[in-house]
């Protein structure tokens, strides 16, 4: 089977349904979308920001930079080749693709790969919140504060959105997680449409057990087996004056991207 020349990439703000997306990507047996194995943040990191480490290249940089760029492109995707042999399209999930610490990698992804497919999806930031501050360490502390979460989110999001915005339609598709999980078979037509690969009866079976029953990807902080995996429960994680810290912050994007924003937080 000969491997697809350019990868997909997977990424949004953590716990906005990554982790899901991939699986029912994978359910497709040409597809293999690896889990953060972040493959392409080494790359940005070696290729762009190493690079401008003196100690490190001197004299030609510019001119290895572009060497080292064009060919690793074939070291990846022979890379891919060689582990997953079954595998026709090929990729990487990554949450942090489009992280502040990672600023420009979505870029890099390009450069490397001009045929490259991203797929962001964006999940309502007050649920993410939500989630991120529920989750736990192994010592019982929170992933991340309250301030902190919002933030990530709106990053993520900002970060993510302005890339898709000065790329083709045809090289980005955004997915909301609310849309995603309130119906998986839709979803899945428009996914794979956009990544031009035929949808799988195996897909449509993922998409029929999910209905079913919920499968729990990534360690979820909640019941989905209470039923609808899209209800909004921040305004009952978080108390009043959370919901207000949350909204100080997250309002101005969310209302850009069409998440109501009203009533006001309530307890």
């Amino acid at each position: 089977m000969t491997i697809a020349s350019d990868p997909i990439v997977l990424f949004g703000a953590p716990r906005s349904g990554t982790t899901f997306l991939t699986e029912l990507l994978n359910a497709h047996p040409e597809v293999h979308i690896t889990h953060e194995m972040r493959l392409f943040a080494w790359a940005h990191e070696t290729l762009v920001k190493s690079a401008k480490i003196n100690r490190l290249l001197v004299t030609h940089r510019e001119e290895f930079l572009e060497h080292a760029t064009k060919y690793s492109a074939g070291m990846i995707r022979d890379f891919y080749a060689a582990q997953w042999p079954h595998v026709r399209y090929w990729g990487d999930k990554n949450p942090h693709y489009a992280d502040v610490w990672n600023r420009g990698c979505l870029d890099t992804i390009r450069k490397i790969f001009p045929g490259a497919k991203f797929i962001h999806i964006i999940r309502d930031g007050r649920d993410v919140v939500a989630s991120i501050t529920r989750r736990k360490h192994s010592d019982g502390r929170s992933w991340a504060d309250i301030e902190t979460a919002a933030w990530s989110w709106h990053d993520h999001t900002a970060i993510g959105a302005a890339f898709g915005r000065k790329i083709s339609p045809g090289s980005y598709h955004e997915i909301r997680y609310e849309d995603l999980v309130a119906d998986e078979h839709l979803a899945a037509r428009s996914l794979f449409g956009f990544l031009d690969i035929p949808l799988h009866p195996a897909v449509e079976d993922f998409c029929l057990q999910q209905r079913v029953e919920r499968s729990s990807f990534s360690s979820p902080t909640r019941d989905l087996s209470a039923g609808d995996a899209g209800r909004s429960e921040w305004s009952q994680a978080l108390s009043a004056e959370q919901q207000a810290t949350v909204m100080h912050i997250l309002a101005p994007k969310l209302a850009e991207l069409g998440y109501a924003t009203s009533p006001e937080p309530h307890a």
